[in-house]
């Protein structure tokens, strides 16, 4: 049992446990300051220790081995800090029906884990870069999990090949790129798989779509165009530096209703303007 970080699953060298200990302990300052802040004292702190990774116990329902020098995942070892509560709630509202969940761009796997803990959920995480796409085997693994995991990029079509821009300290800004952008970046050929063909012929009343594609939101959604309809759930996010809000005028424009979503709260989005 942590005191000022989360609990630690399996076992942990004295000195990883008390660097998460000094993590939770002096992230407490940081507590209602923007992650960006939290993300670059986590940043610094984790280049002060050898990296090794840690099973902890990121939320009651999901364990994760995180590494000392990820920040990002570093940044929710603290005991008060939360991941994404609004996406929790929204998902929890659902939690008796049948739904087929995909994780599209899943990450470490968190959402697919969680979302596994419901008994009528079929869950898939889809990642892209393949050595992120090491991370959620291991961790559904962890956590005795009924998931599928699938190493594809989530597009418009499938059986294409693109360009996938990584990074070698920091996973989640991995991102599709177009061939006049490839230069100067580490880049891996990334096949591609649509939502429509990895939903076919599943059973399901509901269907909800994570989308954590860095960009590639719209190209998702019109690789969606069969799965789309009155029970169908998409969460995604619009990325600061697209004011044209490609995804959220897409659903519009075909008849969908748009939330902005907040903790505990949904406020319809009518507009364009709305959504900046």
């Amino acid at each position: 049992m942590g005191i000022f970080c989360k609990p630690i699953v399996g076992t942990c060298p004295l000195s990883a446990r008390l660097f998460l200990e000094a993590i939770g302990m002096l992230a407490i300052p940081l507590r209602f300051v923007e992650f960006r802040r939290l993300f670059d004292y986590c940043r610094r702190a984790g280049a002060l220790i050898e990296d090794s990774n840690v099973g902890v116990q990121v939320h009651p329902h999901v364990a994760m081995e995180i590494a000392l020098r990820d920040p990002y995942w570093l940044a929710y070892v603290p005991r008060w800090r939360s991941y994404e509560p609004e996406i929790e709630w929204v998902l929890c509202a659902f939690a008796n029906e049948q739904v087929c969940f995909v994780d599209a761009g899943a990450n470490h796997g968190y959402w697919s884990i969680f979302a596994a803990k419901f008994p009528r959920w079929t869950v898939q995480a889809v990642v892209a870069w393949s050595n992120t796409f090491l991370k959620p085997p291991a961790n559904i693994a962890m956590n005795e999990a009924t998931v599928t995991a699938l190493h594809r990029a989530v597009s418009s079509e499938s059986g294409r090949e693109v360009r996938f821009a990584t990074s070698d300290t920091f996973h989640a800004g991995a991102h599709v790129v177009a061939s006049e952008d490839a230069r100067n970046q580490n880049l891996e050929m990334v096949r591609t798989t649509s939502i429509d063909d990895l939903l076919q012929g599943t059973a399901m009343d509901i269907a909800i779509l994570k989308l954590d594609v860095e960009g590639q939101e719209l190209a998702a959604l019109r690789g969606a165009a069969n799965t789309l309809g009155p029970e169908t759930l998409v969460l995604y996010e619009e990325h600061g530096s697209q004011h044209e809000c490609e995804a959220t005028r897409f659903l519009l424009e075909g008849g969908f209703s748009v939330c902005f979503l907040g903790r505990n709260i949904a406020r319809p989005v009518s507009s364009i303007p709305a959504a900046l």
